[in-house]
């Protein structure tokens, strides 16, 4: 929780949850370096660079093959 800055005090301000993205990906498409976009099937906000959108589903796929190391196989 955040809390209220000078004027507030002791007041606590409650944040809205929001979502900053939602994609679908398939690790299997696009394997090879520089193809990595191709894995990416649906992205919200569209709007996003393709860097971005590139660097996230990076990050997710590696959360998961991490989470694979110590997983039940």
């Amino acid at each position: 929780m955040a809390t209220a800055a000078a004027g507030g005090a002791g007041q606590e301000k409650q944040l809205a949850p929001t979502l900053l993205s939602f994609f679908i990906y398939n690790p299997k498409l696009g394997p090879k370096e520089g193809e990595e976009e191709k894995k990416i099937l649906f992205y919200h906000p569209n709007e996003v660079e393709k860097n971005e959108k590139i660097r996230n589903v990076g990050l997710c796929e590696a959360i998961v093959q991490f989470t694979r190391l110590y997983g039940i196989p």
